[in-house]
């Protein structure tokens, strides 16, 4: 633990901001996989590891108190594209269609109150949950690779596979 927060001090001190946020971000979800008695992590397990451990060493005014950043009730994530955007949840592949442009279908979760962007997923993961009965389990968890977005990531990639929906003569609205 110790040479990671090492690392995120020698990428501070030479100005590499990216390896340094790379690594902030990512050493409390390496933590709470570590942790986790299955090995694996997402997003609940990744904000009760920095709630646990971080949360009180780095705090932000809001206007009215003191919040843990990770407490928020809509996380945010710093994209290289879009700036300071709502974080979420999407498979692999979803990623993937953003960088090749290869629609491969759009699945969300039932939406918790408030949030605009529950966690989603492609066809094929909607089809390996389909196969273990509609539950998802490690296989369908490590198929699916799930990664953190931003919010104008996910809207950008929702609208580019259900654009695909459209009856040919609606294409042109």
């Amino acid at each position: 633990m110790e040479r990671f927060t090492k690392a995120i001090h020698q990428a501070i001190s030479n100005k590499n901001w990216y390896s340094a946020l790379y690594l902030s971000v990512t050493l409390p979800d390496i933590c709470a996989r570590l942790e986790s008695e299955n090995g694996k992590t997402n997003q609940k397990k990744y904000v009760n590891w920095f709630d646990t451990y971080l949360a009180s060493k780095y705090q932000f005014k809001h206007p009215d108190e003191l919040e843990p950043r990770m407490s928020e009730p809509e996380n945010y994530v710093e994209c290289c594209e879009h700036g300071k955007q709502h974080s979420t949840y999407v498979c692999q592949h979803t990623v993937q269609t953003l960088k090749d442009g290869i629609l491969r279908g759009f699945w969300s979760a039932e939406s918790e109150s408030g949030n605009k962007r529950p966690d989603s997923w492609c066809s094929g993961c909607e089809e390996m949950v389909n196969k273990s009965g509609g539950d998802w389990n490690d296989e369908s968890e490590s198929f699916a690779g799930v990664k953190l977005i931003c919010g104008a990531c996910y809207d950008r990639v929702k609208q580019l596979n259900l654009e695909s929906k459209k009856k040919w003569w609606q294409v042109w609205r």
